[in-house]
């Protein structure tokens, strides 16, 4: 039964029982965890995954690692994109000016033009910083491959 106080409304007590159940090993990383578990075993009933057990272990391994690494994911995908955009939109530019300079006859023919503009750099750089990216992501994927197997890596949607 609540507590009164002058100006406010009484207020019901709710008793609450807070447990913790220990499940060795339940969050532990890649196959050896729970998740990876009821995955892999075919038959296990959706209602599973409605557990509060089963949530806890989502809610936990989403708080101390899956948000940040899909922030990370999709930052690098927005640096990726950007370098490759920028490079593409640059290389019109180079390659017309290359263009000209050969029609003209001058110094060196395309390669010196190509080499030899701002616009040349800019685009290489940005060659160079998505091409980076990319190896980034090729080890990435690699390390999946490792951890998981290649039929398994293979089979996922993911």
């Amino acid at each position: 039964r609540g507590l009164r106080h002058k100006g406010r409304k009484r207020e019901p007590e709710i008793p609450a029982v807070a447990r913790v159940v220990t499940i060795p090993g339940c969050c532990l990383p890649g196959q050896r965890g729970l998740l990876q578990a009821l995955l892999h075993y075919p038959t296990v009933p959706t209602e599973v995954w409605g557990l509060p057990i089963v949530q806890a272990v989502i809610a936990f391994k989403w708080r101390k690692f899956g948000r940040r690494y899909v922030i990370w994911e999709f930052v690098f995908y927005l640096l990726w994109l950007s370098t490759y955009t920028i490079f593409m939109l640059l290389l019109p530019s180079v390659q017309t000016h290359a263009e000209e300079l050969a029609a003209e006859g001058g110094p060196g023919g395309s390669a010196s033009a190509l080499y030899g503009t701002s616009s040349a750099v800019c685009a290489s750089l940005f060659l160079c910083l998505s091409f980076c990216i990319t190896i980034r992501n090729v080890i990435s994927e690699g390390k999946q491959v490792l951890a998981a197997g290649v039929k398994e890596w293979a089979s996922s949607p993911w």
